[in-house]
C-alpha cells in the first residue's frame, strides 16, 4: 500500500512508500541545517537505512557493550540496526534515504506449559 502521505520531520520529511505484510518502506528527505533525529529504538522492528544520495552518519549504541558504533553513509549503501537497539542519525548533506522496517518471526516463539504426553 502505497500512503504517499508526506510528514514534516525536524530533519526533513518522511513519506511511506510501502506498508504492507510486515515491512515498511518510507523515503526521507533529510536537511543538513536540521542535523539530528531523536535517539530512539523499536522493540520489534529492524530498521535499514539505505541511502540514495548524499552522505549521512548512522549512531548505533551497542546493547552488550558500552560502545556507540558510528557508520557514515555514502550513495548506494545501507546499514541494519537490529530491534531494540538504540540509534540515531546525523545529516551531514542534504539527502535522500530509504528507511525500512521489517518483523521477523522468530522459530523459538513458544511458550511451552507443559512437555505434552500419551494416555496410557
Amino acid at each position: 500500500m502505497m500512503t504517499g502521505l508526506i510528514q514534516g520531520k525536524v530533519w526533513g520529511t518522511t513519506r511511506t512508500i510501502f506498508d504492507k505484510n510486515n515491512t515498511i518502506v518510507n523515503y526521507l528527505v533529510l536537511d543538513k541545517g536540521h542535523a539530528w533525529c531523536s535517539k530512539h529504538y523499536h522493540k520489534h522492528r529492524f530498521n535499514m537505512f539505505f541511502l540514495i544520495s548524499g552522505k549521512v552518519k548512522i549512531f548505533t549504541w551497542k546493547n552488550d557493550y558500552d560502545l556507540i558504533d558510528e557508520t557514515i553513509l555514502l550513495p548506494e549503501q545501507g546499514t541494519v540496526v537490529s530491534h531494540g537497539e538504540k540509534h540515531r542519525f546525523e545529516v551531514l548533506e542534504n539527502s535522500l534515504m530509504l528507511e525500512i522496517y521489517w518483523v521477523e518471526l522468530d522459530p523459538r516463539d513458544i511458550v511451552r506449559e507443559d512437555v505434552g504426553g500419551v494416555d496410557e
